[in-house]
């Protein structure tokens, strides 16, 4: 570095002399610019730059030397040029060259050179490089001159524009961008320049331009690029279209005034993508429209300002008009993001609505809009309050929030909050959702009550509720609480006598979220004694409803648990808890809240469980004095059973008692009456239960689920109570909610709560309170006693010692760490207690928070999880893996690879580096594999191994590992090479993965053929020759140079060795080498050819029937190949050798590498009776390696040396569905010519009886395939039976239809609309068709309107292709659904107007009922708790505008007869299963006109319903007006 320094300073120095014109000649030129080549790649950064810098001065000098340096310089650049294109000194040399005015001179050379220094930049370590250096040319070829500047446009801007459009690479469009950067600052008209040249100019490069302009300062103008940037945001691609939306927002100044052109199109676009299903897209998205409402806020405002000024007056009309388009825009924007707010729309259209909804609230204020917008009118009204109402009722907890917030802002007229009624409903839901069995009720009226507590009418509400007579406004969260604590009273009370029923109609956990919500914004101010009492009585209940549903939580298997008898009586009293709680969506009648008064049941008579922290009202003070007399002496009549004339105040006049016993009689008797009826209705009810097996079985799964909810849930929600309430009162001197001896209780309640609790979600959430009390402890000065911390379970001194923020050089945090570290390695200790140690450390090591402050002790961890391996417990020994295993990821990182055969460098150090910060672990680690050298050739099993090797095989030699490094990996070498040998087949593996590591890669070729020298010279063991190949193995993945096909070799391990599982490995490792000599193949292949199919090796015992190959008669007709059959014999010939068991277990592996070999074989000699033997082989490894590499063989271009009759006579010998699946996908890359009407047969048998995802898949794509060949001109005439195949067409048709219900896999709807997409022509058609390929015809449609709405990305992507073979047209999602319908009503309605109405009709009803079916619970299934198959994407509001609209217009353009055809016909039945659901009350239609009539007659449907077939009545309206005479 001193030297480049100092050489550095001279040049400055010589130059500057040049430059005097002191210096005419210099000799040593040549001697700087070896200096220059030997230091431009130098390991140090500040050497390379001073180098460059040197380099830069010497060629400056020479310039000035004249004649000499010209030559020198000629010299330096031929030297430059003739390095290889990647060294990055080559680089670094023109860039000093091209500086210095070299850049003629190379374009003389090189003509292309500019392009080929681009085409460099798919290797990111010379982006650097490249940007240094075509920054220079940019700079050096720019010319002031207009001719200078075409020409630098076309030489140096046009590879930069070419590269851009067409590199996929990040790294190259990136550096693109830059460099164009670097010439818009050379040239500010280069945009212009752009457009000029390069016409046509579209998508992201035309975006990139336009922005690049706006970046450079240049004028905007949407109308003259107003094509452009319209087609890309109604491109396919996600990205280009939110490039485009943000090209139009984004400005350099906020107050830029938009065109009211441009407004226009954001709303159109921000319509269509309001349900981006990329969660990264709608945050691009939302930022841009973010951006789009401040440039309204501020530059409406700048017009404001500028209209006061009479200076501009000119531009006074321009500006009324552009705050008009503004005042305009942001209320239509709003009504637009509500109406988008309907049932049913999925969480993606959801959460962006509400997102636009919350920024437009927080910037111009919906209930308080600036005077420019809406002219200062409210932009919130009652409909939309009432959809953000909806939005309380969200799944998602996000959507909620948003809307509560809006809605917090609204006011309360808006909503009726101000009227006693409407906040009645709203408890009375509130009462509803927290007594419902369902999870995401509660958190439901969570929400409603923090509105609720927002209502002007709340506090009257709650009083009334509660009997009060006089209510204070201020006092409503108390009352509210004072509500919800009574109803869990009440539910508790229930949940005492039957826990069952309690989880099915009054479990407790809602109503205690509840009171976290009502607790969660309480505000010190508000804290009172009543509070107070109120918080103990909640806590005091809250123990209670932990020891009430401890026996579920605690249970050892409480995901089954179901306290009850097997009684008769019993499985009556549990069906009936399951029909209360899932039979009906609607609450009983005798638990819904009656306006006014609180529910009364005969619990209430209980005051015990009512809140008794209410003043007492006096009656006097309620009622008149009359009233009080006449309550008195019917109180005191009862108490002495006094017969006294009854006042009957309605009549005015005494009633004689017997009368009064008459009057008794009569109501006594129909309390009889009554009572018989409802002993009828039991008995009814009785009557309708199922007591079958099957029906005890479903219930008691199912109320097994609703009571582990119940029970869990209550913990969870307590426990998260009681954290809150320690959080929010962390000062313990007596002003807030709690004590210091209730903060002691909790303390106590939460570790007997870890302690006892086996479910994991309420261990984990009482993990959580107990954290927050931890942290509270820790902020007050209160402490716990000493043996309330010392745990059985080792989270509380966790918690303990997280929640103190730890500092590693805080005495606490210390003390902890030496005190958990020294009883772990303890062997005095008991063993429980190191137990609990190595736990503790466990969770302290995989803490993210705590990664600095434990890495001072991650060594002594390590010391401490080896020796737990060799524990004699297995407590112990389990504790240490698992402290092991989360050292290993805090030492290496988190695992970067999938595979967990690989290892990603980035989870691995240099052995220097690892040892500097563990020195200790060197002597550790050596002295732990020292003790395999006494042990050999005896199976002894040594634990600690594992774990050293496995650091071991991620260290890896340093570059100075020989330099000042006392920690040599070297040392480890003998010992892991020992440990090669070992008897145990894992340590072995080990062995081999970690000695490759520590041997320099230069050194690793040499070790290997000194391992076969020893595998050729030695006697060895069994083992060490496995653990010999294994190294190799390691070896050869390194160093692929290795040469392991020594003949030799072959007959060592194939021929003289019995052990399957050397040969195996021997065969692995023959496979990775790719340079095989023909002569060392031929042996091996003989070898492997005799042990595959003629020794007597295969099994332990008979072939079962399933593994025999056998002709499958349900597949098909066709004749099975008699030497293919032959083949098959013989292979049912194998006889059963006992002689050795290993043959059995290695065999499968060894038949898989042999396999192998024998395919890559058959490529190369083109032999096809191999393969055929291979694919019929009796072992399935055999096959399906075989197969795979077929398959690949010809997926990349391989020439196919089997023809169809051979794939399909295989087929009928095979049994198994992964094999059929493969020799599907095979036929797909065959030659179509050997296709016959027989295989189309043959794949359809297959598809419709199977049931396996992989032949469903590969068989729909190959019989399109099949199809469109045979029904193309050249072939039709060829066919066995011309007649059968549109019978063909219309079982393919029905089978894609069934394949594309949403209840199938993604994998098979995938694979179904690539069929569609392969198969385009099927969708097309010119010509009349016959019956059944009409139908088949509508049929695929049909499947295609099912997809254009799917819930995967990928399969609507293939809709956009499909749409674009269609139309030639490319668009996004949205318009491509717009696109396809119309191509239907075009093709389908050409061919059938009645089918293509029942299309749409169908799709939208068979939704419309399939989401009526999700929303209730079916008891007929075995999950009740699980909707199964759903699309979340799909949206009965979009699907109906999408579908309906045109089928309007398609109605409208039909004359009256065909018209009256078209409504009147009736369809095929088969057609009409397929296209129609069945509809409720199992009515059939045979037409559009009867469907109508259907929908109009049928009284069942609900609002949900109705609101859709009123659009659906009215897209037909023009159907009513034909006159069918």
């Amino acid at each position: 570095m001193g030297y480049s320094r100092g050489l550095l300073n001279w040049s400055a120095n010589f130059l500057q002399a040049c430059r005097m014109e002191l210096v005419k000649d210099f000799q040593g030129l040549e001697a700087t610019l070896e200096f220059s080549w030997s230091h431009l790649e130098h390991s140090i950064d500040s050497v390379r730059h001073n180098t460059k810098e040197f380099l830069n001065n010497i060629i400056c000098a020479c310039k000035l030397l004249g004649g000499p340096g010209e030559a020198m310089l000629n010299l330096f650049l031929k030297q430059t040029l003739s390095l290889p294109a990647h060294k990055k000194a080559r680089f670094s040399s023109l860039s000093c060259l091209i500086r210095s005015g070299s850049l003629d001179k190379i374009l003389e050379i090189n003509p292309r050179f500019r392009e080929e220094i681009l085409e460099l930049v798919e290797e990111y370590a010379l982006v650097g490089p490249i940007t240094d250096l075509y920054e220079n040319i940019i700079k050096a070829d720019y010319r002031t001159d207009e001719a200078g500047v075409e020409n630098w446009f076309k030489g140096t801007v046009r590879p930069l524009l070419a590269q851009l459009q067409t590199s996929d690479n990040l790294g190259a469009s990136q550096l693109s961008r830059n460099l164009l950067n670097k010439c818009g600052k050379q040239n500010t008209g280069l945009v212009r320049l752009i457009f000029k040249e390069e016409e046509g100019l579209q998508g992201k490069l035309g975006l990139y331009c336009l922005r690049l302009g706006r970046q450079l300062g240049n004028p905007w103008n949407y109308l003259e690029h107003r094509k452009l940037i319209e087609r890309s945001l109604e491109s396919s691609d996600e990205e280009e279209r939110l490039q485009a939306l943000s090209l139009l927002v984004e400005s350099l100044s906020s107050v830029e005034r938009f065109h009211i052109f441009e407004l226009n199109t954001i709303f159109k676009f921000t319509e269509r993508n309001l349900s981006l299903p990329g969660a990264s897209s709608r945050q691009v998205l939302l930022a841009n429209l973010k951006k789009l409402l401040t440039r309204l806020r501020d530059g409406a405002a700048a017009c404001l300002k500028k209209l006061t000024q009479p200076r501009l007056v000119t531009e006074h009309p321009e500006l009324e008009k552009t705050v008009e388009a503004y005042s305009h825009f942001v209320p239509n924007l709003v009504r637009m993001l509500f109406r988008n707010l309907f049932p049913g729309a999925n969480f993606a259209r959801r959460g962006t609505v509400l997102q636009i909804l919350t920024e437009v609230n927080l910037l111009l204020s919906l209930t308080t809009p600036p005077s420019w917008c809406n002219k200062g009118k409210l932009l919130l009204d009652s409909p939309g309050c009432s959809s953000l109402y909806s939005m309380l009722e969200d799944s998602y907890e996000t959507n909620k929030e948003k809307a509560l917030n809006i809605l917090r802002d609204a006011p309360p007229h808006l909503l009726g909050l101000n009227n006693p009624e409407r906040v009645r409903e709203i408890l009375s839901e509130i009462h509803e959702l927290v007594v419902s069995c369902k999870p995401s009720c509660c958190m439901t009226a969570g929400y409603k009550m923090k509105l609720l507590l927002e209502a002007p009418a709340a506090a009257w509400v709650l009083a009334d509720a509660l009997g009060i007579r006089t209510a204070e406004s201020g006092k409503v969260r108390f009352y509210a609480g004072v509500y919800m604590r009574n109803l869990l009273a009440q539910q508790l009370q229930g949940a005492e006598n039957n826990l069952l029923e309690a989880a099915g109609d009054g479990p407790m956990y809602g109503v205690i979220y509840v009171l976290r919500c009502i607790y969660e914004d309480l505000v010190e101010d508000e804290v009172n004694e009543d509070w107070r009492r109120l918080t103990k009585d909640l806590i005091t209940l809250g123990y209670t409803v932990s020891r009430v549903v401890a026996s579920v939580v605690a249970s050892n298997s409480p995901e089954g648990h179901l306290p009850m008898d097997n009684d008769i009586d019993a499985m009556k009293q549990l069906q009936r808890a399951l029909e209360r709680s899932l039979g009906s969506r609607d609450p009983p009648a005798d638990r819904q809240l009656q306006p006014g008064k609180q529910e009364t049941r005969a619990s209430d008579k209980d005051f015990s469980i009512q809140c008794a922290l209410l003043d007492k009202v006096v009656v006097s003070d309620v009622f008149s004095d009359e009233i009080v007399e006449n309550i008195l002496e019917g109180i005191l009549e009862k108490a002495v059973n006094k017969d006294t004339p009854v006042l009957n105040h309605t009549q005015g006049h005494a009633v004689h008692p017997l009368d009064h016993t008459v009057h008794l009689e009569q109501e006594l008797r129909k309390l009889d009456q009554s009572k018989d009826v409802n002993m009828e209705e039991e008995e009814e009810e009785e009557i309708n239960l199922d007591l079958s097996e099957i029906g005890i079985v479903k219930a008691k799964e199912v109320s097994s689920q609703m009571l582990l909810l119940c029970a869990w849930r209550s913990v969870k929600e307590l426990s998260l109570f009681l954290g809150d309430l320690c959080s929010r009162d962390s000062s313990a001197t007596g002003s807030g909610l709690l004590s210091s001896d209730q903060v002691l209780e909790i303390s106590s309640f939460l570790m007997d709560l870890l302690s006892q609790t086996k479910h994991r979600g309420a261990f984990e959430q009482a993990y959580v309170a107990f954290t927050k009390l931890c942290e509270c402890l820790w902020r007050s000065s209160m402490t716990l006693p000493l043996e309330y911390m010392w745990p059985d379970s080792p989270f509380r001194i966790y918690v303990a010692i997280v929640s103190t923020e730890p500092d590693p050089s805080s005495p606490v945090f210390k003390g902890a760490m030496d005190k958990l570290i020294d009883l772990a390695r303890d062997g005095s200790a008991e063993e429980k207690f190191r137990v609990h140690a190595c736990n503790i450390l466990r969770a302290l090591f995989r803490d993210t928070r705590l990664a600095d402050s434990v890495a001072g002790y991650v060594e002594d961890g390590i010391k401490v999880s080896i020796n737990g391996f060799e524990a004699s417990s297995w407590a112990e020994r389990n504790s240490g893996t698992l402290l092991f295993s989360a050292l290993i990821t805090r030492i290496f990182g988190v695992k970067r690879e999938k595979d967990s055969s690989e290892l990603s460098g980035k989870n691995c150090l240099t052995g220097k580096v690892f040892f500097q910060r563990y020195p200790s672990l060197h002597s550790f680690l050596l002295s732990k594999l020292d003790r395999v050298q006494a042990i050999s050739g005896t199976l002894h099993l040594q634990p600690a191994l594992y774990p050293v090797l496995l650091i071991l095989s991620r260290v890896f030699p340093s570059p100075s590992e020989s330099m000042n490094n006392p920690f040599k990996l070297s040392s480890f070498i003998p010992c892991v090479d020992e440990c090669s040998g070992s008897p145990i087949l894992a340590i072995r593996k080990l062995a081999a993965r970690a000695l490759v590591p520590l041997i320099p890669p230069e050194n690793l070729v040499e070790y290997g053929e000194k391992i076969v020298k020893k595998i050729l010279n030695s006697a060895l063991t069994t083992n060490q020759l496995h653990g010999f190949l294994l190294q190799l193995v390691q070896i050869k993945k390194s160093c692929p140079a290795l040469s392991v096909s020594n003949p030799d070799l072959v007959d060592i391990m194939l021929r003289r060795n019995t052990c399957l599982l050397i040969s195996a490995e021997y065969l692995i490792l023959v496979n990775m080498q790719n340079d095989t000599n023909i002569e060392n193949v031929e042996p091996l292949e003989n070898i492997l050819r005799e042990k595959l199919f003629d020794e007597r090796i295969e099994l332990n015992s008979n072939l079962s029937s399933e593994e025999r190959m056998t002709y499958n008669s349900d597949v098909g007709d066709a004749s099975v190949d008699s030497n293919i059959l032959e083949v098959s014999e013989k292979a049912e010939d194998m006889k059963v050798s006992n002689s050795d068991p290993s043959l059995s277990l290695w065999k499968p592996l060894f038949f898989k590498a042999a396999a192998e070999f024998l395919v890559n074989r058959s490529f190369v000699s083109a032999e096809s009776g191999l393969l055929l033997k291979l694919f019929l082989h009796q072992e399935i490894e055999v096959r399906l390696v075989s197969l795979q590499l077929y398959k690949q063989y010809l997926v990349n271009g391989g020439e196919s040396t089997l023809n169809m009759a051979d794939i399909r006579n295989i087929i009928f010998c095979e049994t198994k569905d992964t094999c059929i699946s493969l020799l599907l996908e095979v036929c797909f890359y065959l030659p179509t010519l050997t296709y016959q009407q027989s295989d189309l047969t043959l794949v359809l048998s297959l598809v419709q009886v199977s049931q396996c995802d992989g032949i469903l898949s590969a068989g729909v794509e190959l019989a399109g395939k099949l199809i469109t060949f045979l029904s193309s001109g050249p072939h039709v005439n060829g066919l066995e039976d011309p007649g059968a195949l549109p019978r063909q067409k219309l079982d393919y048709a029905e089978i894609l239809k069934r394949l594309s219900c949403v209840e199938q896999s993604s994998v098979v709807r995938y694979s179904v609309v690539k069929a569609l997409k392969a198969n385009t022509s099927l969708l097309v058609s010119n010509s009349r068709l016959d019956h059944e390929e009409r139908i088949a015809f509508v049929v695929m449609w049909s499947c295609l309107i099912d997809f254009i709405h799917d819930d995967e990305d990928e399969i609507r992507n293939v809709c956009i292709s499909i749409n674009k073979n269609l139309t030639g047209e490319e668009f996004s999602e949205e318009l491509t659904a717009t696109s396809l319908i119309n191509q239907c009503y075009r093709c389908v309605g050409k061919q059938w107007p009645a089918a293509v109405v029942l299309v749409v009709l169908g799709n939208i009803l068979k939704y419309m009922l399939d989401t009526d079916q999700q929303g209730g619970a079916d008891l007929d299934t075995d999950k009740a708790f699980d909707k199964g198959e759903m699309n979340s994407f799909r949206e009965l509001e979009i699907t109906c505008t999408t579908l309906l609209t045109p089928l309007t217009a398609f109605i409208q353009q039909l004359s009256p007869k065909l018209l009256h055809k078209a409504v009147t016909e009736q369809l095929p039945v088969n057609l009409l299963v397929i296209l129609l659901p069945h509809l409720p009350g199992g009515v059939i239609v045979y037409s559009v006109q009867q469907l109508l009539e259907y929908c109009k007659v049928y009284d069942e449907w609900d609002d949900f319903d109705r609101r859709y077939l009123r659009q659906m009545v009215k897209a037909l309206a023009p159907v009513s007006i034909v006159n069918p005479a």
